[in-house]
């Protein structure tokens, strides 16, 4: 575990069954003690409606074993010092929905769902660490607008939780590949 600030503890460890992005992957790598990274997670990624298509075309065009479907956004922030109360106050509000702020959060909605359960996958879907997305400038520059001028980098990924006909054998790399695409 790295110490992230006073009021948050990031691990970092591979969960069996979770496929983290290339970009965090490799931030996490070239770690630099002098930078803070703070993850925080907001359910769901997708409405109600849009979960009974998403698993119709997954089934069609991946794996007909999925069986369901559930999803988070994940939201990897770099900032260059670690934020005081008040900051972090700010930040929590800008990521959270305003109606609905207990839905973000800095563990993982959909974790402790697939930890030892072989019938269960997380696929995380997001930017590459060597380019910095137009959703990152934007919000990095919301940060700024708001004094968060310690925000260095904001990036988004959307994480999804598939659950497999209990019985069925695990998804391969090539379905896991194509279900990313």
């Amino acid at each position: 575990m790295f110490q992230i600030s006073d009021h948050c503890l990031l691990p970092l460890l591979q969960y069996p069954g979770v496929l983290t992005p290339h970009w965090l992957r490799n931030l996490l790598v070239r770690w630099n003690r002098s930078q803070v990274l703070f993850i925080f997670y907001r359910k769901p990624f997708l409405q109600e409606n849009e979960y009974e298509e998403l698993l119709r075309k997954v089934q069609e065009k991946v794996a007909c074993n999925i069986v369901g479907i559930r999803t988070e956004q994940c939201f990897n922030v770099e900032l260059e010092k670690a934020l005081t109360p008040e900051k972090l106050a700010t930040l929590k509000w800008l990521l959270a929905e305003t109606y609905e702020p207990e839905k973000l959060q800095t563990c993982s909605f959909l974790e402790g769902e697939v930890c030892g359960s072989p019938y269960s996958v997380i696929v995380e879907v997001g930017p590459r660490m060597a380019f910095s997305t137009a959703f990152s400038t934007n919000a990095v520059s919301i940060c700024k607008a708001l004094s968060l001028t310690e925000v260095a980098r904001l990036e988004r990924s959307r994480r999804y939780h598939l659950s497999l006909q209990p019985g069925s054998g695990p998804l391969d790399k090539c379905q896991l590949n194509s279900f990313a695409a």
